[in-house]
């Protein structure tokens, strides 16, 4: 976070090793790979196949679940990297919306972090979302509920997998 209030341009170094530089906003948003993703704080790193390619969209298998994210020219082993904020909760299905991913799951955990709420969702893979307390409590969520974590296209970004 300090990097984000204090800085313009990173380098990410792993391993003794510059992994990538960039605008601060393009590092953490398109990390360059499951390494420097894991490093910039994206909580949601997801072995994925790609499926297909339709419309400027690439689907893609993760776990049990596809997701849909823009086709930037990914290919052979992906993860699919979303950060927990961009993971929204809904008790009901949501309906018709410009949000194309939607993966039904179930509530293991939630963890009040001052006026945030961290949750713990087992969507056949691990899935982790940030939301407000304040939307914890209204959503009554408990660990064993069932709910729908929504995430748009744009906030899942791919990236080469661990070699």
């Amino acid at each position: 976070m300090e990097a984000v209030a204090l800085g313009d341009w990173m380098a990410v170094m792993v391993d003794g090793r510059i992994r990538q530089t960039g605008l601060v906003e393009d590092v953490f948003r398109h990390p360059a790979d499951a390494q420097v993703a894991e490093s910039v704080g994206v909580e949601n790193i997801l072995p994925a196949e790609i499926v297909s390619h339709h419309s400027g969209l690439l689907t893609v298998q993760v776990g049990p679940a596809q997701l849909q994210c823009v086709d930037s020219g990914e290919t052979g082993a992906v993860v699919a990297c979303i950060r927990a904020e961009d993971v929204a909760l809904t008790r009901d299905s949501p309906q018709v919306s410009s949000v194309r991913n939607r993966l039904p799951g179930r509530v293991l955990s939630v963890t009040l972090e001052g006026p945030l709420a961290r949750v713990e969702l087992d969507c056949g893979v691990p899935l982790g979302s940030s939301i407000t307390a304040q939307s914890a409590t209204e959503l009554q969520l408990k660990p064993g509920d069932d709910v729908c974590a929504v995430v748009k296209t744009t906030s899942v970004h791919l990236t080469a997998a661990p070699q």
